[in-house]
């Protein structure tokens, strides 16, 4: 009986592994591709992006003042309202 139940299982693991294809797992996106597609965000989603980000809320600030000197949308009309997550140490 014990001898069967280790077969079973010895034969669900192999199906496990098997069935498993670790080689198909999608490439995270480089950080170049992070950044372009943050430069293609529209202001608004930018700034909610930076918003939410755990970066210190001096290099928050930096971002949102080069968002407004690009396209004249302020930080303050876009997170009226919207609590700023707390700066990562």
């Amino acid at each position: 009986m014990k001898k069967g139940i280790n077969v079973v299982l010895a034969g669900a693991l192999g199906l496990a592994i098997i069935g498993c294809n670790a080689g198909s797992v999608p490439r995270g996106m480089t950080q170049d591709d992070a950044k372009a597609r943050i430069a293609n965000m529209k202001p608004e989603d930018q700034i909610k992006f930076y918003n939410s980000s755990p970066m210190p809320q001096a290099e928050k600030e930096k971002k949102f003042k080069e968002i407004e000197e690009k396209t004249g949308v302020k930080a303050a009309d876009v997170l009226k309202g919207q609590p700023s997550l707390p700066a990562s140490h």
